[in-house]
């Protein structure tokens, strides 16, 4: 799965935290606000950044996450 991590700009956030919910599994984005994650249909993933709304997307072919100021 390959997915990427921007702002409210459209701005890539660089060194979110993204987790496959419920487990310990998890990445950073790199410079680019990109991310790969194995997972599985269905699944979700919570992606955080210091002072930003945590957000919960579910698991797509390619995922784009706007993260909104706190």
């Amino acid at each position: 799965f390959r997915s990427i991590v921007q702002d409210k700009d459209g701005e890539p956030v660089i060194g979110a935290t993204v987790l496959l919910e419920g487990t310990n599994m998890g990445t950073v984005t790199d410079v680019d606000g990109r991310f790969v994650i194995p997972a599985a249909k269905g699944d979700k993933l919570v992606v955080s950044y210091v002072n930003m709304k945590t957000a919960k997307v579910k698991v797509a072919p390619k995922v784009t996450v706007t993260l909104k100021d706190e």
